[in-house]
């Protein structure tokens, strides 16, 4: 998803593997031997509603020429994951929609956990809320480095590498209005990977322009207070949530 600062997303069955807590009716006996009643039917646990949040860069500019990206992904610090949901960082061609919620008009690649402890590489393009296609590839390890590519030639077809391979291809009928990197959560108890003196890193950050590759350069965004980015003076990217131990 690219973002989109709209309004939180509603959780629904589609989004997550763990389904509401069926509740229970239990009859008591009572000591003395006397009829038994029975309890009041205990409140269902909804699921957490699915709120998008993002730490990275975007920019606009000259994002209908680029004709791809490319960076090394690294983190040691785990997220924390709440099960069926996820917590995942991918670079990306997208269609903004600026106060329109998210965005699945996108091409991404990166690294995606769903439960505690077990990355692994996806790569993802949709037009539309009704036609997304996500891929699940190799696990991936925290401290290794992941380099994940995604590449547009001007006919609109996509081809995605990780790791110098080819994982895929695509084609997409949108133009990119967008370009950048993020890392994002799905519940507001979600943590991001990486810790202030320990952040995630994207380093080798590069747009292809005019078939030659050069440093990306964009804003930093983040749309929750506990996140940061920060840009260091050799261009790689930072990231890191502040509820994550030091």
């Amino acid at each position: 998803m690219w973002p989109g600062m709209g309004r939180p997303s509603t959780a629904c069955a589609c989004f997550r593997h763990a389904g509401l807590i069926a509740a229970l009716l239990g009859l008591l006996a009572s000591a003395c031997g006397g009829p038994s009643t029975s309890t009041k039917p205990t409140t269902p646990n909804p699921s957490p509603p699915v709120v998008y949040s993002f730490a990275g860069l975007n920019t606009s500019e000259n994002a209908a020429q680029v004709g791809g990206l490319r960076a090394t992904i690294t983190w040691t610090v785990e997220p924390v994951i709440v099960p069926g949901y996820s917590v995942s960082t991918w670079i990306a061609l997208a269609v903004a929609t600026p106060g329109q919620g998210v965005s699945n008009q996108i091409a991404q690649i990166g690294w995606i956990e769903t439960e505690p402890g077990q990355p692994h590489l996806f790569w993802e393009w949709g037009t539309s809320t009704s036609d997304i296609h996500k891929q699940i590839g190799k696990a991936v390890e925290p401290g290794i480095p992941l380099h994940v590519e995604v590449d547009l030639d001007r006919s609109g077809g996509i081809t995605f590498f990780a790791d110098d391979e080819s994982t895929g291809t695509a084609a997409i009928p949108w133009v990119p209005t967008a370009i950048g990197a993020f890392a994002e959560t799905h519940t507001t108890t979600e943590y991001l990977p990486g810790s202030s003196s320990h952040p995630e890193m994207l380093n080798g950050f590069q747009e292809q322009v005019a078939g030659k590759w050069v440093p990306y350069a964009g804003s930093e965004l983040t749309t929750s207070p506990q996140f940061r980015v920060k840009v260091s003076s050799d261009n790689s990217v930072l990231i890191w949530d502040v509820r994550q131990p030091t």
